[in-house]
């Protein structure tokens, strides 16, 4: 099973970003030039569908840096009180 570390997340985060303002500008300048909202709205449920796709499940390469952690330390089985 993969699971997506803490770089992984951040890296998701900004993609999901980055394609979502960049899609929804340009669905906003062709939404303008065409005086369409239907384009623009469309360009942006696109840019939501696909940044989705890419970013929520947990693909491979969101997991390069996979958290060590460290081995738990011995208890002693005999109690102090």
């Amino acid at each position: 099973m993969n699971t997506m570390d803490f770089k992984g997340q951040y890296r998701a985060s900004i993609v999901q970003s980055v394609l979502i303002w960049t899609v929804g500008l340009v669905g906003f300048v062709l939404g303008f030039v065409n005086q369409s909202f239907r384009l623009t709205f469309f360009c942006i449920l696109g840019a939501t569908v696909l940044s989705a796709a890419v970013c929520l499940p947990s693909w491979p390469w969101w997991n390069m840096n996979p958290v060590q952690w460290q081995k738990p330390k011995k208890q002693n089985s005999s109690k102090k009180a």
